[in-house]
């Protein structure tokens, strides 16, 4: 199985333009690496920045630049509808989607956070093929959830995902909450009323998922926890690094392929994030890239290239 034979299969049928093309490849390169390098920016932002107060600053700040620029770029202004579908998709996708992770990586790895949410896949599969009113997903799609799966299971060690030592359940349900959450939001999105403007609706969800993790941070108290003062230049970086990266291009790259590709597609991210967090490890904190760590590498590649081949099997036929 070749890299060309898997790009092949997400991207889709072969009447997509050029031009298209290289956008989607450039939107999944995006969402493949920063996103798997993002589990390691929050971590070094939550060390002297409470979590939903990093996180509200995140996205307000990300939104708000955003939502200025397009506005004075003279692109036209939402209408109400559009803020209403911005709210419950800010809402499932970054305050409880987003919000569940910094939770979980409050005590858990960013390793193990990584690999928790990864399971979005097969929310996402399942809700759409109830959502949808179609059968039972096929051979292919299933493959892929159970080779990702065990990729994932394989990764990370049975006995760290499931043993006593070492985990932490409030963290766990933390992140699968995050996931079904990001899961909702990602099926949601795909029909709800938008504005014309793709960058537009996405500054608006990150507008409204900050605003709600600003009053989460207030009702939690953090306010009363945080000291400018022993803010450190890495939570800084870490910061204006998922802001300008994580926030701005790589969620607008999400939702860019959301209006293009299947849902089920876009949602291999979930697999390839942990190999990214993987490296990370080794190139910046010396880990050591193991056996069973290349194994699970191409399990897990295996496991996108099905559901891409199953999902494009549904496409065609309906």
């Amino acid at each position: 199985m070749t890299a060309k034979t898997i790009a092949k299969s997400i991207l889709g049928s072969a009447d997509t333009t050029h031009t298209s093309r290289i956008k989607i490849i450039l939107a999944f390169a995006a969402v493949y690496l920063i996103w798997g390098s993002t589990y390691l920016a929050i971590k070094y932002a939550m060390d002297t920045i409470p979590p939903f107060m990093m996180a509200a600053c995140r996205f307000l700040l990300a939104g708000g630049v955003l939502y200025a620029g397009l506005i004075i770029s003279g692109v036209k202004r939402p209408q109400l509808k559009h803020w209403y579908s911005a709210a419950i998709v800010g809402f499932l996708l970054l305050t409880l989607g987003n919000g569940g992770v910094v939770i979980a990586e409050r005590n858990l790895s960013t390793g193990m956070v990584s690999l928790l949410v990864a399971i979005a896949p097969v929310f996402i599969v399942i809700l759409e093929h109830l959502h949808q009113g179609r059968r039972m997903p096929n051979k292919e799609t299933l493959s892929g959830i159970a080779l990702g799966t065990l990729g994932i299971v394989f990764l990370v060690g049975p006995s760290n995902l499931m043993g006593a030592s070492g985990s932490n359940w409030i963290g766990i349900a933390a992140a699968m909450v995050s996931s079904l959450a990001w899961s909702i939001g990602t099926i949601y999105s795909r029909s709800a009323a938008k504005p014309s403007s793709m960058l537009m609706a996405t500054s608006m969800q990150m507008i409204c998922g900050g605003v709600a993790m600003a009053v989460g941070s207030i009702v939690m108290g953090e306010h009363t926890q945080f000291d400018v003062s022993r803010v450190s230049y890495a939570s800084v970086a870490a910061i204006l690094y998922l802001v300008t990266f994580g926030s701005l291009l790589a969620f607008s790259a999400y939702v860019y392929l959301l209006q293009h590709v299947s849902a089920a597609r876009v949602s291999t991210h979930s697999y390839v994030n942990p190999i990214v967090a993987v490296f990370l490890g080794w190139a910046l904190l010396g880990e050591a890239i193991t056996p069973q760590t290349m194994m699970s590498a191409c399990v897990i590649m295996a496991a996108v290239w099905f559901i891409a081949k199953g999902t494009a099997k549904i496409k065609s036929a309906s």
